[in-house]
């Protein structure tokens, strides 16, 4: 057992999960010392945890007298199926502070950025196209696996749009990859 999963599973001990909401609640505590109580006081029945600065719910929790913030959705995935993700955690809906388990998914990396909103950059309004500049043609690209594929250079950005669409559908990518979020 690593020491993220001996942390992340005493933390599951402290919290109770609604799979169908996602929340997380701080379960009251035995009252066995003052900090116990105070602890009670303050926190037991209450939703557990705050969004990082990328989004994500993180919980603080104090394990053998270190605070560490851990992802709520890893804990979700431990908590529903007794064990950390094998690799990562994708959050279907792109909402990465939603932890429902019909919304969170254990998959590679790979796999995980064939589900991404539209980059800030784009200014063509579609993923995967751009306006090349010397061929005087709309360029469809996908990028799998850290490499660009080339699809084509297209006159009609509809066209281009549609050769990514098809590009995508054929090779896993979700539905909503390239939206804007």
């Amino acid at each position: 057992m690593t020491d993220k999963t001996e942390i992340y599973k005493a933390l599951s001990a402290f919290v109770a999960y609604d799979p169908e909401t996602g929340l997380f609640i701080w379960k009251r505590r035995e009252e066995i010392t003052r900090w116990d109580k105070a602890f009670n006081a303050q926190f037991a029945g209450r939703e557990c945890g705050s969004i990082d600065k990328h989004g994500y719910q993180v919980i603080g929790f104090s394990h053998e007298g270190k605070l560490n913030r851990l992802k709520a959705h890893r804990l979700a995935w431990l908590i529903v199926h007794g064990k950390l993700p094998d690799g990562e955690i994708d959050h279907i809906n792109r909402n990465r502070a939603d932890n429902r388990v019909a919304n969170i998914r254990d998959v590679s990396r790979s796999i995980n950025h064939r589900n991404v909103s539209m980059l800030r950059n784009n200014t063509s309004g579609v993923t995967g196209v751009c306006w090349h500049k010397t061929k005087g043609k709309w360029q469809a690209r996908v990028k799998i696996e850290g490499r660009y594929r080339h699809i084509g250079l297209f006159t009609y950005i509809h066209e281009a749009e549609a050769a990514v669409k098809a590009f995508r559908e054929k090779h896993g990518f979700t539905d909503s990859h390239g939206e804007q979020s």
